[in-house]
């Protein structure tokens, strides 16, 4: 195939098998006149669909070079080169075109019009109706600020591409981006306007929740947050003591030195020093895993001391290399981090932040509580106010579903673990013990992710037997999520793309799973999509009413800076803004929490 132009292979069949079968039979057609010659009968099965279902000549024959023009008149080529040029000819069809360089070159002031009909197509290209046009919105606003007023309305390559390619925007816009010139760049425009405008929705997320949300962003990366150095400096020594004391314990106990970071020198270590019986190899083959679930199973044993040592060891060097180093080095010499908030990046709509990654500091454990101890505000009078969504996106789920014993749940504002416990072990809730709640909740929390009766029964340390009977005791109870989940499945592959309930899609053939893995993002995307979309929105409008106090969000979370004396103005308006935000999804709920630095909050 041709990814470039969007033109399939052969599904399943990929380059290396291409090859081998090229190497045999040098042409496509030699390939469909050998099928008895080819010994693989998956091979086979696959030619042999393509050759009658999806014939790949037809699509061979869009990507040929036609090198034959010319056979039936000699003269033509003479004629081309001849051929005078009509330059009133030329300037109406670049006016048609909209190709204003084009234009520029051939001495013509004519306007380029919104609206135009390519009569050889019979396509009609309408022009997005906006003030100004962009490439990159979120980049052309924070370098030339003064070319953007709030009054005028904005339509951006980027955001209109990543409505379109959720997942392909991160990997591909720079490439697309390179093949949309000036010239072209209207016309574009006008075509990806159109495709959008072909989804229920899809113009409303790009008008309403995603363009207006770009400069949010450069003002929360502009505001940032401030490191206390001296906080910083006392973790990374006491950290890095720690790692050199286990590196030591490791070697009293063992009589090796090794590499604790090295995957392969901890294989040795454990599976041929100490003799542990392996489980599987790692995916290059070269040593034995040693990977979190290993490690924890073996900690588990009589003689696990030392795979719990390596365990512990991991998690401080992730604490010490992947936080509190980089977190230090991130900081401009104020002592302020600005992370970059990415909004066209992950397929389901969420927010992601790197440079550094201020969503993913650890949110639990004394080290977690350490670095972000050390995160405070840009104003040292100032303290920090978070708003958390409580369970948004099974209130989301409940809302999608219409599972009334859901939406009653959330509507009596009763817990909703302690709900589900009673329900799948038929119980009253106040006879719920915290071993059944958790269960509950993991199968909550887990369905969203389109979870299996294999991965609960991990999750819970029970047999899978067990594990599925609970799974059939929770559907019991709920028939009206099991309907839905079926649904929401096979009406994304039927339609080609799930769909958030603002209008967010995410193509089908583009999500980057197949199989069940495909199954549980079709789950998840139109509900974490959902909460997401309601997310961006409650910061649009937060910003609009309170200005510049906003500073991150973590998915569910909007964190903001303010002065103490109007911390409760602030706290009430942020709870009602985001509950107010979520539109169509009723019974959300907020938990407002304040403090000093972000270990509080």
């Amino acid at each position: 195939g041709d990814k470039v132009d969007n033109i399939e292979g052969i599904e399943g069949l990929g380059e290396k098998r291409a090859k081998k079968l090229l190497a045999e039979f040098p042409t496509l057609e030699d390939i469909f006149a050998s099928l008895d010659k080819i010994s693989s009968k998956q091979i086979k099965t696959k030619l042999e669909v393509s050759g009658s279902e999806r014939p790949i000549w037809l699509r061979d024959n869009i990507i040929k070079l036609k090198d034959n023009i010319f056979d039936d008149d000699e003269n033509f080529l003479e004629e081309c080169l001849n051929f005078k040029p009509d330059i009133e000819k030329a300037q109406e069809l670049a006016a048609r075109l909209g190709l204003k360089r084009v234009l520029k070159r051939l001495g013509s002031d004519v306007e380029i019009e919104r609206e135009f009909v390519n009569d050889e197509r019979n396509f009609e290209i309408k022009i997005p109706e906006c003030d100004i046009f962009t490439r990159d919105y979120k980049s052309e606003l924070k370098n030339s600020p003064e070319k953007f007023q709030p009054e005028k309305s904005v339509w951006d390559l980027k955001t209109a591409y990543y409505l379109l390619h959720p997942d392909e925007t991160g990997k591909n816009f720079e490439k697309f981006s390179e093949t949309v010139t000036d010239e072209n760049f209207m016309n574009t425009a006008g075509k990806l306007e159109d495709e959008i405008l072909s989804y229920e929705g899809l113009h409303n997320v790009m008008t309403e929740i995603d363009l207006p949300l770009i400069p949010v962003l450069n003002q929360m990366e502009d505001h940032g947050v401030r490191i206390d150095f001296e906080k910083f400096s006392v973790v990374q020594n006491e950290l890095q003591e720690k790692i050199f004391a286990i590196e030591n314990e490791i070697f009293n106990e063992t009589g090796a030195t090794i590499n604790v970071n090295s995957p392969q020198q901890v294989s040795w270590l454990l599976f041929e020093r100490l003799k542990f019986e392996p489980e599987g190899m790692t995916k290059g083959k070269k040593s034995f895993s040693t990977d979190a679930n290993v490690l924890e199973k073996l900690s588990k044993l009589p003689n696990g001391k030392i795979p719990a040592l390596i365990l512990e060891h991991r998690e401080l060097s992730k604490m010490l290399t992947g936080f509190v180093i980089p977190l230090q080095k991130a900081a401009v010499k104020d002592g302020t981090i600005h992370t970059t908030f990415e909004p066209a990046f992950t397929g389901t709509g969420r927010l992601s932040s790197r440079d550094p990654n201020l969503q993913n500091i650890p949110a639990f454990g004394q080290w977690a509580e350490k670095i972000k101890s050390g995160l405070i505000p840009v104003n040292p009078e100032n303290i920090f106010i978070s708003a958390d969504y409580s369970q948004i996106e099974l209130r989301v789920l409940a809302y999608m579903s219409c599972e009334e014993k859901l939406i009653e749940a959330f509507q009596n504002n009763r817990d909703i673990h302690t709900e589900t416990a009673a329900w799948v072990f038929d119980t009253s809730p106040e006879f719920v013990t915290p071993e059944l709640r958790r269960a509950a909740k993991m199968i909550n929390f887990g369905l969203l992710y389109g979870m299996s009766s294999f991965g609960l029964a991990e999750r819970l340390n029970v047999s899978r037997n067990e594990a599925k009977e609970i799974m059939k005791r929770y559907f019991d109870a709920l028939p009206g999520l099991q309907k839905f989940l079926d649904e929401i499945v096979n009406e994304a592959k039927k339609r080609g793309f799930s769909q958030t309930v603002a209008g967010r899609i995410r193509p089908v053939r583009e999500i980057p799973a197949k199989g069940v893995a495909l199954d549980r993002a079709l789950i998840n995307s139109p509900i974490q999509g959902t909460a997401a979309d309601i997310a961006r929105r409650a910061m649009i409008n937060f910003e609009s009413q309170q200005g510049g106090k906003l500073f991150l969000q973590v998915h569910d979370s909007l964190v903001c800076e303010c002065s103490e004396h109007e911390a409760d103005e602030v706290a009430n308006a942020l709870s009602e803004i985001m509950i107010d935000s979520g539109g169509e999804i009723e019974h959300l709920e907020v938990q407002i929490k304040r403090g000093k630095n972000l270990s509080h909050v």
